[in-house]
């Protein structure tokens, strides 16, 4: 299986978050992982975001939800 990940499932990589456990798990089961170009632009400013105590909020669209908006928030360090 070909895993794509979005920004939130990417910064999970490097955030321990809800979530990360699962995005870690299904990359070990993937036979090879893909993102957009743009993904790593949205990452390094995410990251740089939350290092600075910024609380980041993803918008994401999940299609077990049919498509409806879903926000993910990534906390600010010791929030």
């Amino acid at each position: 299986m070909i895993l794509y990940l979005d920004t939130s499932a990417l910064v999970k990589l490097y955030v321990e978050e809800a979530g990360t456990v699962s995005v870690v798990a299904r990359i070990g089961e993937a036979e090879a992982v893909a993102t957009a170009r743009v993904t790593y632009a949205e990452a390094r400013a995410a990251l740089d975001l939350r290092a600075a105590g910024t609380e980041i909020f993803f918008l994401s669209f999940d299609r077990r939800l049919n498509g409806a908006a879903r926000r993910e928030r990534l906390s600010a360090p010791g929030a």
